[in-house]
């Protein structure tokens, strides 16, 4: 098991995901709002890292999902 944190203004996170590839998590859960699935997606995407990605999103957040990028959030589970 990994564990890193995300702060709420960060917009790139290759380096904590750089720390949890080390420890070879198969599943990321990121409880972030906003921009952040976005954010993690990305920089999923980025490191080449196959894992799978859950992320909640609270009833604001929604809309960014469906307006995320194509394929970006392809593959990710995401609970509302």
């Amino acid at each position: 098991m990994a564990e890193d944190l995300f702060g709420l203004r960060d917009m790139d996170v290759t380096t904590q995901l750089t720390r949890i590839i080390v420890k070879k998590a198969d599943w990321i859960y990121s409880n972030t709002k906003a921009h952040g699935p976005w954010t993690v997606a990305k920089g999923i995407k980025e490191t080449g890292y196959k894992v799978n990605l859950m992320t909640g999103c609270g009833s604001q957040s929604i809309n960014t999902l469906f307006a995320a990028p194509p394929g970006l959030m392809e593959g990710s589970y995401v609970i509302c």
